[in-house]
């Protein structure tokens, strides 16, 4: 599972982010490690327990990665290639995505839930026991998808 670590920040109960000893609210240099979990995961094929809550990621291309254990909760996600990615208990609960791409994917036991999904793609994707419930969708495509046991209770 994801780093767990609290914020050294004094009274700080947030989780610390991947590659630093602070949240992405009290981080000094956000913008570095911002940049140093990028090109982890930009670098890396296979992408474990890393914390990027809060983070923003722009234009990025992740395709092909596989992602176990991860934490983009409360991410912003724009212009970014996810396609024929492996994701596997990630969590993207209240993320704002906008024009994503994760066509081809196969995403299981995961959670977008609360999330802000906006001109994105989950075409030809498996989409196995996850969470999307209450989340908000424009302009957004699954054509052709498996969602077998996936729920979006109060979604939009």
């Amino acid at each position: 599972m994801f780093y767990t670590e609290l914020c050294s920040h004094e009274g700080c109960k947030e989780s610390a982010l991947s590659f630093s000893a602070y949240c992405a609210h009290h981080d000094p240099n956000i913008e570095h490690t911002q940049n140093v979990i990028i090109d982890y995961i930009t670098e890396h094929s296979i992408i474990k327990d890393i914390n990027g809550a809060y983070l923003r990621f722009n234009g990025c291309n992740f395709s092909q990665k596989q992602f176990y254990g991860c934490n983009f909760q409360k991410s912003l996600w724009k212009n970014t290639c996810l396609t024929n990615t492996l994701m596997r208990l990630c969590f993207f609960d209240f993320a704002q995505l906008d024009s994503c791409d994760f066509s081809l994917s196969n995403i299981q036991f995961s959670s977008f839930g609360g999330a802000n999904i906006v001109n994105s793609s989950f075409e030809e994707s498996e989409l196995i026991h996850d969470n999307f419930n209450g989340i908000k969708t424009k302009g957004c495509t699954f054509n052709h998808s498996s969602f077998y046991n996936s729920h979006f209770i109060f979604s939009e």
